[in-house]
């Protein structure tokens, strides 16, 4: 990840910034990634004590390339150093976009945040719990009133 590639600022109506994904496997990896106020904060420290830069790595490592080329041996260490049990470092991304999910966030929105270049890879990740199915039977209750009221409306009027 690059500075030049994390903006602060939020564009349009957003709240936080973005960090733009400039590669992957697919086309639809090519995206914009919202900011959480938690992550936001992480980075606007980290450039803070890196002294504000404009461009280079987010998190620079003494190597050929100037950064890190994996984070396998980074993972590693931080296990060996803590009690937290193993587990892959892929499981992260898989938690987030489940929690996504159970969030509320529909399976297109998740394609969009996941890069994922097909809505039957992300439909993995929706586990519609009882809450979110009585959720969604409240949301059309509300609907159905909103429209049953602009009917007795029109009805009054003619």
């Amino acid at each position: 990840m690059r500075w030049e590639n994390v903006h602060f600022d939020p564009a349009g109506n957003a709240r936080f910034g973005r960090i733009f994904n400039p590669f992957g496997k697919t086309a639809n990896a090519r995206r914009n990634v919202s900011l959480t106020q938690r992550v936001q904060a992480l980075l606007e420290m980290r450039r803070e004590q890196q002294g504000k830069p404009a461009e280079g790595w987010v998190f620079p490592a003494p190597t050929k390339i100037g950064r890190l080329d994996s984070l396998k041996s980074q993972h590693a260490k931080a296990l060996k150093d803590s009690k937290v049990k193993p587990f892959v470092l892929y499981s992260l991304r898989h938690t987030m976009l489940t929690r996504l999910g159970e969030a509320g966030a529909d399976a297109f929105a998740i394609q969009r945040i996941a890069g994922h270049s097909s809505i039957l890879i992300s439909q993995r990740y929706v586990h519609p719990t009882p809450e979110r199915l009585e959720t969604a039977f409240a949301q059309l209750e509300a609907y159905n009133a909103v429209q049953q009221k602009k009917l007795e409306a029109e009805t009054k009027v003619q």
